[in-house]
């Protein structure tokens, strides 16, 4: 081989590292299913702030992630290590921050209470937060509501998943459930036999008085190389996509199966 050739695969082999696409930022969101934010599809992580987070990083000219859903406690612990560098919708004072950097709020969730028009035909009114301590309430196994002011341990918490809190609801054998609006409007995206159950009339979706939206966050491990540049540019993205009124963009396609 002639010397010149040699020389000039030798240079491209040196230089192949470096042309190299960059490795992706490994991320993780609950592996419970979080519409319209992150859920899981046909064994993708999809969602809102899957969405969000490719195009934050793509127009601060960073690597992409590589979104995974885990166990949340296991998902906190590999980004407080720096093994993962960002977590994925944590909410408002959710976790303790100091291990991490917490961006602005990508996005407001608003909480609602549900109940069956058959059950309550006149309605159930709502007016004071303290008036939820007059109902039997029912929620998803693991969910907690501490933030409603409610013993977790009254709370009636044996339902594993939608369909079957709303069939409680309709047998009455509780009053009301609590959840987030933005989460109740994409429910048909995990399961399509929700969209009939949630629109057919009979389930009625009201706004929790005095209860402040809750905001949503990425958490960005304070152990990884560029972790300051890192949450300093996703703050500048969220921050434009309010500004621009496009965050709600990003948010439409996930949602329109509720009415409230």
């Amino acid at each position: 081989m002639p010397r010149l050739l040699s020389l000039f695969i030798a240079l491209l082999l040196l230089a192949a590292p470096a042309m190299a696409a960059p490795a992706p930022l490994l991320a993780c969101a609950a592996d419970a299913q979080l519409p319209p934010f992150s859920y899981s599809q046909h064994n993708r992580t999809i969602g809102m702030a899957v969405d969000l987070l490719a195009r934050l990083l793509q127009e601060a000219g960073l690597p992409a992630a590589q979104v995974e859903m885990l166990p949340w406690r296991r998902c906190l612990a590999l980004v407080q290590s720096g093994r993962y560098a960002l977590a994925l919708n944590v909410a408002t004072a959710q976790v303790d921050p100091a291990p991490f950097l917490v961006t602005e709020p990508y996005v407001q969730l608003n909480s609602v209470y549900l109940y069956s028009s058959r059950y309550f035909a006149n309605g159930l009114p709502i007016r004071l937060l303290d008036d939820l301590h007059r109902y039997r309430v029912c929620g998803l196994m693991g969910h907690t509501f501490e933030s409603y002011g409610l013993d977790n341990a009254k709370v009636d918490v044996g339902a594993a998943n939608y369909p079957q809190l709303i069939a409680k609801l309709h047998a009455g054998h509780c009053d009301l459930f609590l959840d987030k609006r933005e989460v109740i409007a994409a429910l048909h995206l995990v399961d399509t036999r929700l969209k009939d159950m949630l629109t057919d009339g009979s389930l009625q979706i009201r706004p929790v008085p005095e209860e402040a939206p809750v905001g949503l966050h990425f958490l960005v491990s304070r152990r990884i190389k560029q972790a300051v540049p890192l949450r300093n540019a996703l703050d500048a993205g969220i921050q434009r996509l309010i500004r621009n009124k496009a965050m709600q963009g990003l948010l439409a396609p996930y949602q329109g199966a509720a009415k409230h």
